[in-house]
């Protein structure tokens, strides 16, 4: 029969002298007397956890065998801690998250997608750190984020690889004006994942993008029953070291529009049109000449969510994207149908269609596929702490027009 092993006499020693300190502690801290004069520190901590998981079919061009796969990319985890400031209607805070890329980035990896710490106020925002870039400003109803990013985000002109998540994150400084609760003006400055002027040096955190957004926005909570849900335009400048060319521009411009502003069946209409200057006199022989080319972008959708008893239950999305290259005359569509059914009110089961056509460019230049079918599940968690901020984009806000 195995011995049982008692504690040496060292280490109950060792245990008693722990318990005497954390009792005489816990007498100190009784004892002691709280300065009511002193302030107590207030701290608001935000967590959340949207899982996104789908077994996904995908059938090349010609020949090719259709292909099954298991996907988490756009799953995320993030916490975000806020305080309120001395000046009063001022707050400040750190913002963190991690997601899985796509599968051309390093399968398996956490991306930081966000790491930055901003300031709010009334009338100012600002934002330092990693995070979202400026490529859309109307985001489209697709499964995942990336679904259509090559066709409803400004590309990015200093990558060279196929990973989508070159154009969606990046180490960014901005600066949001609002003229009121809807009207803002915002100036950023980024640096882009850059493969053009060698990473490793220090041009890797460079800036290297500046741009401008102006836009109107209704407040989520108002968004089911207004006409105007979201109108913005931007401009994007980029400065890359080619013989060719040193400064290529973009411009884009959005709405979103509710049909039938109804709470309980709504139809929406989303459309958003980028021009990309890039170099004029490219000719698209390798991947990275897909960015940096000059070409234009339309993408479309149609969609209709019902809401039974004012909780989502059903929403469904017809998208459609064209992408020219202009110098080239090349064409490029997409369309994608999904439809999302809320099993509870954190999660639904999503299915989703898309078609296409990539005549003209290699298929190793990105997405090789014709056909995909995704069928999964989001899962949404998030919780607050000590709740003491009325959010910028909420009713309250806008009423009581007092932030933190």
């Amino acid at each position: 029969m195995e011995r049982i092993r008692r504690p040496s006499r060292s280490t109950s020693s060792v245990v008693v002298v722990a318990a005497v300190l954390l009792f005489a502690r816990g007498a100190y801290a009784q004892d002691a007397e709280v300065d009511p004069a002193a302030p107590q520190p207030a701290v608001q901590f935000d967590y959340g956890l949207r899982g996104v998981a789908s077994l996904d079919g995908q059938k090349g061009y010609g020949n090719a065998n259709a292909v099954g796969t298991v996907d988490i990319s756009d799953t995320y985890a993030y916490a975000r801690a806020r305080a309120p400031m001395f000046a009063p209607e001022h707050r400040a805070g750190a913002m963190f998250a991690v997601t899985f890329p796509d599968q051309f980035y390093e399968p398996g990896t956490l991306l930081v997608a966000e790491a930055n710490a901003f300031y709010e106020t009334r009338w100012l925002s600002l934002r330092l750190g990693r995070g979202r870039i400026a490529s859309q400003v109307v985001p489209m109803p697709t499964f995942r984020d990336d679904d259509m990013i090559r066709f409803s985000g400004a590309q990015n002109p200093f990558t060279d690889g196929r990973s989508t998540a070159d154009h969606q994150y990046g180490n960014v400084v901005e600066a949001a004006a609002w003229a009121t609760p809807r009207l803002f003006a915002q100036v950023h400055l980024e640096n882009l994942s850059n493969f053009v002027l060698q990473p490793q040096a220090l041009s890797a955190f460079t800036l290297n993008s500046y741009g401008l957004m102006l836009g109107y926005r209704q407040l989520p909570s108002l968004a089911r029953m207004s006409v105007v849900r979201r109108i913005a335009v931007g401009v994007n400048t980029y400065r890359v070291d080619l013989p060719s060319q040193d400064v290529l521009v973009d411009a884009v411009a959005g709405a979103w529009i509710n049909h039938v502003p109804d709470p309980v069946h709504t139809v929406d209409w989303r459309v958003q049109a980028i021009y990309d200057r890039g170099t004029p006199s490219l000719n698209i022989t390798t991947l990275p000449d897909t960015f940096r080319a000059e070409q234009a972008m339309i993408t479309s959708s149609l969609g209709y969510e019902y809401r039974r008893e004012m909780l989502p239950t059903i929403r469904t999305n017809l998208i459609g994207a064209y992408k020219r290259y202009v110098k080239d005359g090349i064409d490029q569509v997409t369309v994608a149908t999904n439809v999302f059914y809320a099993l509870g009110a954190t999660t639904e089961i999503g299915l989703q269609y898309q078609f296409r056509s990539r005549v003209g460019i290699p298929e190793a230049f990105g997405d090789d596929f014709a056909h995909s079918v995704k069928i999964g599940l989001i899962v949404a968690l998030d919780g607050t702490t000590t709740p003491i901020f009325a959010e910028r984009n909420s009713l309250l806000n806008v009423e009581s027009g007092y932030l933190p």
